[in-house]
């Protein structure tokens, strides 16, 4: 493990430039259970042609949602190239990578720039590290956003935190090359870690964490590109990327390209309201197509809620301790006959209950009603195959989780039945039914 995070109608695109298909294949990793109920685990997946054929750059991702935000692609690192297993974050927006000099961070694979002829470290006095706020903050670019830039022995310095500062790391900015399949960036903005807090207690399924968010989200405090948003500017794709991912077999990542093979129905957009995470409008929840009954303004972006959005590098689905209440509430009264959410066993008391007596097609969807393009609202339905968790153990726990800070967090088992768009370029998120089979 390098550090904890518990919390990261179809458009015809035509080429930019010209791109040979990419696809690269990953093993899958070993699972970490963590079977606690309520536990969110400490650590954890170019184009579209007129005639609708994907062409372009189509990436397998490894992992699974038993391993709490694991989905994982192999990407190499310096010259010669490295490879290493990066996360898929849609969460936070930092490529980082474990150092060499990092003994708390307890990585598989390490990353020394000495090895590296292309490698060098980014002083105080370049960019990003002089650059303290994004171009869209607010129209201020003399304001820093979270501080002023740090530098010691010229070297910049970075201090990212995870899960509302539940852990954290600090690192040492450098350049080298990276290439994700046959994309490079010559010179990307990497932090090596050379400090994590609290330590990790041993290597575990990836290296390192590649961010997909918003540039806001890579200010720590120096704000530094983001590696996709490179991507977009060197090699001239569509401004968007896609994901798919399943439960145990990994995923796919698209970059540029919507491909209709992987999902049926008709593509449906929302407006993606706060370019940090990727924010969305939540009008309602519902269980068994009965609405929780929360207040709106629960879902939404306040004075002290980041708001509800959608992230691959959290596992389970987290509610705000009012919403959680309010789903607690019902599925106690108007399903209490079902097994879990009666008197004697009880999901929400910690119970991790026999599989052998649990039928999860007996258990109602939860619905998220999201309010989409021209005043129009469309339901997105999470099956209690999904949100049921069934564990090594081979029982049942929830799939969801009380967090405060936000309004819903949609991790990995919201996501494994949707094929989603994040199409940064008209900042609108757009989501469809995974089609069976297709996500691999």
């Amino acid at each position: 493990r390098v550090f904890q995070k518990m919390m990261k109608g179809v458009v015809l695109l035509l080429f930019l430039a010209s791109v040979s298909s990419h696809s690269i294949s990953l093993t899958r990793a070993p699972h970490k259970i963590h079977s606690h109920v309520n536990e969110v685990a400490p650590w954890i997946n170019k184009y579209r042609s007129v005639d609708g054929q994907a062409t372009g750059n189509s990436f397998p991702l490894n992992g699974g949602v038993l391993t709490m935000g694991s989905y994982f692609v192999n990407m190499s690192v310096g010259t010669p190239g490295e490879y290493f297993n990066f996360l898929i974050d849609t969460g936070s927006s930092n490529l980082i990578i474990p150092s060499v000099n990092c003994p708390s961070c307890g990585a598989n694979q390490v990353y020394d720039p000495r090895r590296s002829s292309s490698s060098s470290v980014m002083s105080c006095s370049e960019a990003p590290c002089t650059i303290c706020s994004p171009p869209n903050y607010f129209g201020n670019t003399s304001k820093c956003v979270f501080g002023q830039p740090v530098c010691q022995s010229n070297q910049c310095g970075f201090g990212v935190t995870y899960g509302g500062g539940s852990s954290s790391v600090g690192a040492i900015g450098y350049f080298d090359r990276v290439c994700l399949g046959d994309i490079c960036i010559q010179k990307e903005n990497i932090e090596v870690v050379t400090r994590n807090d609290p330590p990790s207690q041993g290597p575990g399924s990836g290296d390192g964490l590649i961010g997909f968010a918003y540039q806001m989200n890579a200010c720590n405090p120096s704000c530094t590109s983001v590696f996709f948003d490179d991507v977009v500017k060197q090699q001239r794709i569509p401004n968007l990327f896609s994901i798919c991912i399943t439960p145990s077999n990994g995923g796919v990542l698209d970059l540029g390209i919507v491909d209709p093979a992987k999902y049926t129905g008709v593509m449906q957009w929302t407006p993606i309201v706060s370019e940090r995470w990727y924010n969305l409008q939540v009008l309602d929840v519902l269980i068994g197509g009965t609405s929780i009954g929360a207040p709106v303004y629960s879902y939404s972006i306040t004075n002290d809620v980041i708001g509800s959005f959608v992230d691959s590098g959290t596992s389970v689905i987290l509610f705000a301790p009012l919403v959680y209440q309010y789903v607690q509430n019902l599925l106690t009264t108007k399903f209490a006959n079902l097994v879990g959410f009666g008197t004697f066993q009880n999901f929400f008391s910690g119970d991790c209950i026999e599989a052998s007596i649990i039928d999860p097609a007996a258990y109602p969807a939860i619905t998220f009603t999201i309010a989409g393009q021209n005043g129009q609202s469309f339901n997105l339905d999470v099956p209690a195959q999904s949100w049921l968790m069934k564990t090594p153990k081979n029982c049942y726990t929830l799939g969801f989780a009380s967090v405060s800070g936000i309004g819903i967090v949609m991790g990995d088992l919201f996501m494994e039945n949707f094929y989603i768009v994040h199409d940064k370029g008209n900042s609108r998120l757009g989501f469809a039914p995974l089609r069976p089979g297709s996500c691999q």
